[in-house]
C-alpha cells in the first residue's frame, strides 16, 4: 500500500516546452486549421478565447480543449457542422481577449464565445514588484490589466465581462464565460510535481487569494452573459495527475475540461 501511495506522489505528467511545441497556426494567426473567414450556412461557429491554457501549451493540435470541443460536439447529432476556433493567446489577459473579440473575432460571424480566464488576470491585484523571476512594474500593468485601483480590480473584471457579453447580445452571438482551476492546496489531491509547482511561485498563495475575491464579483455581477461558469472545483474528485505546472495541463485534463464545456455548449445549440 505505501509503495502505491508513492507511486502516485511521484508520478509526473509529461508535456512538450514551449520551444519544442510545434503548433499549426493558420492565415488568420489562429491555432488550428484553415477555416472560412465567412462562415458557410452549414456551420455553427464557436471561438474559443484565452490565454495560453485555451491556446493549449505543452500538448499537441489535438489536445487542446478547443480542439477536444469540437471532437466531441460533433459526435453529438446537430443540424450544423461544429466548428470551434482556437484564438487562445499565451500570456493575454481579460483586457486583451475583449480586445481581440472587438477588433477582430467579431469579425468572423461567432455563434457563440467561450471566454477561458483568470489565471493571467490573478497577477492584475498584485501591487508593483521586481524580483530575480519576475518584474512587475507599471508598464507591465498598463499592458496586461489596464489603468485602474488595486482592490477594484474585481469590478473592473465584471465589467469587461459585461462588455463582451453586450456586445454579443448586440452582434447576435452568446457568450458564455469561465474562470479556470489552477493548482490549489485546497482542491485535488496534488502530486509532487503539482504541489512543487505551486511553491516554485512565491506569490501563488496571494495571488489565489485574490483570484477567489475576483470569482466572486464576476460570477454574481457579469451582465448579459449566457452564464458565468467557477471552475475551480472541476479536479476535486480526481486523484491523478493533470497539471505540469500551476495552471496548465495536460491531455487528461485538458479533456475533462472540454467535457465540462460540452455540458455547457450544449444546451445553447
Amino acid at each position: 500500500l505505501q509503495n502505491d501511495v508513492d507511486e502516485f506522489f511521484e508520478k509526473e505528467l509529461l508535456f512538450i516546452p514551449m520551444d519544442e511545441l510545434v503548433a499549426k497556426i493558420n492565415l488568420q494567426g489562429l491555432r488550428g486549421p484553415e477555416f472560412d473567414v465567412e462562415k458557410p450556412d452549414n456551420v455553427y461557429r464557436i471561438i474559443a478565447v484565452g490565454g495560453s491554457t485555451t491556446f493549449g501549451s505543452g500538448v499537441e493540435d489535438g489536445f487542446s480543449w478547443p480542439a477536444l470541443l469540437e471532437e466531441s460536439l460533433n459526435d453529438l447529432e446537430t443540424s450544423k457542422r461544429i466548428e470551434v476556433l482556437n484564438a487562445g493567446i499565451p500570456s493575454a489577459t481579460s483586457l486583451q481577449n475583449m480586445n481581440q473579440i472587438n477588433q477582430k473575432l467579431i469579425n468572423f460571424s461567432p455563434d457563440l464565445i467561450i471566454s477561458y480566464q483568470g489565471a493571467n488576470d490573478m497577477g492584475c491585484m498584485l501591487p508593483y514588484f521586481d524580483n530575480e523571476n519576475t518584474e512587475w512594474d507599471n508598464n507591465s500593468m498598463l499592458q496586461f490589466c489596464g489603468d485602474y485601483e488595486l482592490d477594484k480590480y474585481p469590478e473592473l473584471l465584471a465589467e469587461r465581462f459585461s462588455t463582451i457579453c453586450t456586445t454579443g447580445f448586440e452582434k447576435n452571438f452568446d457568450v458564455i464565460i469561465i474562470l479556470q482551476p489552477n493548482v490549489e492546496l485546497k482542491s485535488k489531491i496534488l502530486t509532487n510535481q503539482e504541489l512543487e509547482s505551486y511553491f516554485d511561485r512565491p506569490q501563488q498563495r496571494i495571488m489565489l487569494e485574490d483570484y477567489e475575491l475576483m470569482k466572486e464579483y464576476a460570477v454574481l455581477n457579469s451582465k448579459e452573459c449566457n452564464s458565468v461558469n467557477d471552475f475551480t472545483g472541476i479536479f476535486d474528485e480526481y486523484d491523478i495527475p493533470l497539471y505540469f505546472d500551476y495552471h496548465h495541463t495536460g491531455n487528461l485534463g485538458n479533456q475533462i475540461i472540454s467535457e465540462h464545456i460540452r455540458d455547457l455548449t450544449t444546451p445553447v445549440l
